[in-house]
């Protein structure tokens, strides 16, 4: 089809405007896609995260009494161990929350990835130390949480 205001015209603008309106539609029904999925994914990881957090909390109630340590037949407080095991589950619940948040966030998939990376690194690294008495990941734990800082930082942009 040629174009009437430009006779050197032979169709090639018309057929560019097409091309060009069609990638803008699909760039848009793409990321609309990722966006829906992304948002479908993290309330997922959260309804398993809760029931993860659940039977730890669980498992944590009953496990922590006064246990024999191997090494040297002496008894642990476990009073200590407790503790950094109901941090890593608080922590735990807390975070699970936010990721049912995360699809009503402008950016859902960052705040999202944040959270369970943060949440992973952290929590894990307390229900380790907890649940083993060893130390070995310990230096993880303020990694996970200052990414769990990123995360709420980027569920406020």
């Amino acid at each position: 089809m040629k174009n009437v205001n430009n006779p050197t015209s032979d169709g090639r603008e018309s057929f560019k405007e097409f091309g060009d309106a069609l990638k803008e539609f699909a760039e848009r029904f793409i990321a609309k896609q990722v966006r829906s999925e992304s948002k479908d994914f993290f309330v997922r990881i959260a309804g398993i995260s809760g029931i993860i957090a659940m039977l730890l909390d669980a498992y944590g109630s009953h496990i922590f009494r006064n246990q024999i340590d191997e090494d040297d037949t002496d008894l642990i407080d476990s009073s200590d161990l407790k503790y950094v095991f109901k941090i890593g589950n608080r922590y735990h619940f807390v975070s699970t929350l936010c990721l049912l948040a995360t699809p009503g966030m402008r950016h859902p998939y960052l705040s999202g990835f944040l959270m369970t990376t943060g949440m992973t690194i952290f929590c894990g690294s307390c229900y380790y130390h907890a649940l083993t008495g060893k130390t070995k990941y310990n230096w993880l734990t303020p990694y996970g949480g200052v990414t769990l800082l990123i995360a709420w930082f980027s569920m406020a942009l």
